[in-house]
């Protein structure tokens, strides 16, 4: 993993770049599919295709602990409101609820997923004590967390692995993308179907805007921003390798990250692409 300092270009500034890094943290033995910070920030989670989660010190780099007991890669780790849960998702069909001492207090097993976790997450809030996980099953279950994960409701619709999920802070909504190339949006607090559309695309990271009514959505094919109250589609970017390796390729690379700023306007959105550059775009409503 990588920290970065980071500061905003301006029109002047054509060959500066967006970041620097600040400091590399090492200590997995395979790829790192998620991370999450703690709500001061302080320390980060990540989960890796070792099978194991660590737990790092943001600011010295070094590993505060380990979480140690799926039998396969974990392929996504949240943390509670609360700050005193954390979930894990793997491979090994499993979803784990560790304190944070780092001992497994909690494995499902009752209506469990039948494949590998792709996706866990908490709800924004601490009322009502949910979570959510999605899977390659095909299924989305929303849990209760003060009930020993006892299963509230189940989605189903998506025809392919489900790979992302993102939720509206201060709201119930829920979206999720799938390798069948579509999004579907639910309420995850009264179990409702909302709205789907297909990007003829692989999905592989949706985000909300938490300003404006828009879900943006990466895919094999680049990025596309829907406009939720028209259904439609209202900017796509694409983008071209600059990977040595690529330069004589002119098919379109795949957006596999995405993050909003969290200073200045909000509009400016952080895009992690397959050539393993990240991309600095602002984003401006066409309304």
């Amino acid at each position: 993993m990588i920290r970065w300092d980071l500061e905003a270009k301006k029109d002047t500034d054509e060959e500066k770049e967006w970041g620097k890094p600040r400091k590399m943290y090492t200590g997995h033995s395979h790829f790192i599919e998620d991370i999450c910070l703690t709500g001061d920030s302080k320390f980060c989670f990540s989960a890796s295709w070792d099978g194991t989660v660590r737990l790092w010190n943001v600011q010295t780099g070094r590993t505060f602990s380990k979480l140690v007991g799926h039998s396969r890669d974990v392929l996504s780790v949240a943390i509670s409101p609360s700050n005193n849960m954390i979930m894990t998702g793997s491979r090994d069909s499993q979803i784990k609820i560790w304190n944070t001492r780092s001992e497994c207090r909690y494995t499902v097993e009752d209506n469990a997923h039948t494949e590998p976790v792709s996706c866990v997450r908490f709800y924004h809030q601490t009322k009502p004590a949910i979570c959510v996980s999605a899977s390659w099953d095909k299924s989305i279950k929303v849990w209760d967390t003060l009930a020993n994960m006892e299963l509230i409701h189940t989605f189903t619709g998506h025809k392919a692995q489900i790979t992302t999920l993102d939720m509206v802070i201060g709201d119930s909504y829920l979206a999720s993308g799938s390798n069948d190339g579509t999004v579907m949006v639910w309420d995850m607090i009264r179990g409702r179907y909302l709205t789907s559309q297909d990007c003829d695309s692989p999905v592989n990271c949706v985000l909300f805007s938490q300003k404006l009514f828009w879900l943006v959505i990466g895919t094999n094919d680049g990025i596309q921003i829907l406009h939720l109250p028209s259904q439609k589609i209202v900017q796509k970017i694409t983008a071209e390798s600059l990977s040595p390796d690529h330069l004589n390729k002119k098919n379109n690379i795949a957006c596999l990250s995405l993050a909003w700023s969290k200073s200045g306007s909000g509009n400016v959105l952080y895009s992690g692409w397959s050539d393993s550059f990240i991309r600095v775009f602002e984003i401006e409503s066409k309304a």
